[in-house]
C-alpha cells in the first residue's frame, strides 16, 4: 500500500500542492454530460426502501453489461466508469442500473417496506430495493435507448435481413474507492416492483487498502500544529510525514452496526440496509509549524515511501457516530456543544443552535449556517429586522460596515449533500439580501480589517454571490 501526499501553505487556511514523493494525483475531469449536475445532488437515489425482490420473468437471451474503467483490470481510487447494457429486446422507462457494494449483499427477505427508509425523513419516490444502492440510474439517462439508436442485429434470416434486433444504452458512474468490491445491477419495474434483469459479476479496486481522503482541520490558536485526518483500509497505526523529515504516527478509530441507533423492533437504515463498512479513521497531529510556510507531507503506512427536533432515530439511525469519529474537535471532549479557535485575524465560534448561549456575551460579525440545501444571504440582522444594509463598493461588492456593529450579518452555506431546497416565489421579509439555489461551496479571505466571502458554484467555478465585511479605515471609504 502507498502513501497520499499533498503540500500546505499554514495561513488562514491550507492550500494543497503536490507534494514531492508520491504525491496524491488530482481527481479526474467528469464527463462533459455530466459536468451540469452536482455529484452531491445528482439524482433522487439517495436512499433506499426494503421490498421483496427477485428476478424478472423471461429477461432475454441477450442481454449483457460491460462496464469500461479506461482499460484498467481493477477499479482505481476514483474513476468515470462507462456501464454499458446491451441486448434489450424491448426498452423501457423503467429499466434502471444501481452500484451496489459489496457485491455480496442479500437482495431479498425484506419484510418490512416503507417504514425503514421513512426514518431517514425522506418521502421521495425512490428505488425499494433490500439492499442500499450507493447510486443508481434509469436507462433512458441515454437519450438513444428508448429509441434504440443504438441497435444491434442478433439473428438474420436466409435473406440476409434481421430478424431479432437488440437495444442498447451506456451511463457514466463515478466511482471511489468504497474498500469493498462492486457489482452493477439492471433492473426492471421501475422503484415500485424491481425485478433483477442482469447483473456485471463483482469489480474490486486495484488497491481497497489506499490512504485516502485527508482532511485538514485546526487543533488550536497557535497557529503551530494541523490534524490530519484520513480513512484507509488498514488497521494498522500509519504516520504522516511533513516538513524536514518529521513525522507523526495515527491514532486509530473506527465504528461498527453496534455503534448505531435503533428502537426496539425497528432496526435502523445505518443499523440494517444502509449500514456500509467505514474502514479505519486515521488522525495524526503535525506539530512545530510555522505560520504562513508552505509545507509538503504525505500519509499512509508506516512503512516510509499513501430539521430541528426528530422523533425518530436522527439521520437514520447514525446517531452522529460517523461524524464524530472522523472530525475531531480541538477541545478535550469529543462532543462540545461550543468552542472557539484563531487563525490568522479571524476568532471562529462555533456553537450549538440546540443549547442555551448566554446573554451579554461577546457578539460575531458574519454566522455561516448549513441544514437548508441552498444558499443564502441576509442584511446585519437582529429579531428579523435589518439594522445595517449593505453599500456598493469601488467594484460593485456588497459591503457591510462593521465599523459602528449593529447585528451580524448571516449566511446559509448548505448546498452539499442533498437534493436543492428551492426557495418562495413570493418574498415577504425584507431581510433576505441574495438567494441562490445551486450546489457550490463558500470562498473566504480575511485580513485584520477586511473580510471578503464568495459564493462559488461547483460546476462552472463561477462567484454566484459575493460581500464584504469592513472595519476601520477601510469603512471610512465607503
Amino acid at each position: 500500500m502507498g502513501l497520499s501526499g499533498s503540500g500546505v501553505a499554514l495561513m488562514l487556511v491550507l492550500l494543497g500542492l503536490c507534494g514531492a514523493v508520491s504525491c496524491s494525483t488530482a481527481p479526474p475531469l467528469p464527463p462533459p454530460e455530466m459536468l451540469r449536475e452536482s455529484f452531491a445532488g445528482k439524482s433522487e437515489f439517495r436512499t433506499v426502501n426494503r421490498k421483496l425482490l427477485g428476478s424478472c420473468l423471461n429477461p432475454g437471451p441477450y442481454l449483457a453489461i460491460s462496464v469500461g474503467a479506461g482499460g484498467a483490470v481493477a477499479l482505481p481510487d476514483e474513476a468515470f466508469v462507462k456501464v454499458t447494457v446491451a441486448g434489450v429486446l424491448r426498452p423501457d422507462r423503467d429499466d434502471w442500473v444501481a452500484m451496489i457494494t459489496p457485491s455480496n449483499s442479500s437482495v431479498s427477505g425484506c419484510p418490512f417496506g416503507g417504514s425503514n427508509y421513512a426514518q431517514t425523513g425522506d418521502l421521495a419516490r425512490l428505488p425499494l430495493l433490500c439492499h442500499y444502492p450507493v447510486k443508481a440510474q434509469y436507462l433512458t439517462s441515454d437519450p438513444g435507448y428508448l429509441g434504440c439508436k443504438n441497435a444491434a442485429c442478433q439473428k438474420r434470416g436466409a435473406s440476409g435481413a434481421c430478424r431479432v434486433r437488440t437495444c442498447a444504452a451506456t451511463l457514466t458512474f463515478h466511482v471511489v474507492n468504497f474498500r469493498s468490491d462492486v457489482e452493477f445491477v439492471l433492473f426492471s419495474g421501475g422503484f415500485g416492483t424491481p425485478c433483477v434483469l442482469k447483473r456485471s459479476g463483482a469489480l474490486r479496486f486495484a488497491n481497497p487498502a489506499s490512504p485516502l481522503y485527508g482532511h485538514l482541520s485546526s487543533t488550536d490558536s497557535t497557529a503551530t500544529s494541523m490534524r490530519l485526518t484520513w480513512v484507509s483500509g488498514d488497521g494498522r497505526p500509519q504516520q504522516v510525514q511533513y516538513g524536514a523529515g518529521k513525522s507523526a504516527a495515527s491514532q486509530v478509530a473506527t465504528f461498527t452496526q453496534k455503534d448505531m441507533c435503533s428502537v426496539p423492533g425497528l432496526p435502523s437504515p445505518a443499523k440494517d440496509f444502509g449500514w456500509h463498512d467505514p474502514g479505519y479513521i486515521h488522525s495524526a497531529v503535525m506539530t512545530g509549524l510555522q505560520p504562513s510556510q508552505f509545507y509538503n507531507y504525505r500519509y499512509g503506512r508506516d512503512y516510509a515511501q499513501s430539521g430541528s427536533v426528530y422523533v425518530t432515530p436522527d439521520s437514520g439511525g447514525e446517531c452522529g457516530v460517523a461524524y464524530e469519529s472522523y472530525f475531531r474537535m480541538p477541545v478535550v471532549s469529543e462532543d462540545k456543544p461550543w468552542y472557539s479557535i484563531e487563525q490568522g485575524s479571524v476568532h471562529f465560534v462555533v456553537m450549538s443552535t440546540e443549547h442555551d448561549w448566554s446573554e451579554k456575551s461577546e457578539q460575531v460579525d458574519l454566522v455561516f449556517f448549513g441544514h437548508v440545501h441552498n444558499y443564502e444571504r441576509t442584511c446585519a440582522l437582529y429579531k428579523n429586522n435589518c439594522k445595517g444594509m449593505p453599500k456598493k463598493d469601488a467594484s460593485g461588492i456588497d459591503t457591510y460596515d462593521n465599523s459602528n456593529y449593529t447585528a451580524p450579518v448571516h449566511a446559509i452555506v448548505g448546498a452539499g449533500g442533498f437534493n436543492l431546497d428551492k426557495f418562495p416565489k413570493i418574498v415577504l421579509n425584507k431581510w433576505s439580501s441574495s438567494r441562490v439555489s445551486e450546489f457550490g461551496y463558500a470562498r473566504v479571505r480575511a485580513t485584520r480589517t477586511d473580510v471578503l466571502v464568495q459564493f462559488v458554484n461547483s460546476d462552472t467555478m463561477e462567484v454566484r454571490d459575493q460581500f464584504r465585511m469592513v472595519k476601520g479605515a477601510l469603512a471610512r471609504k465607503l
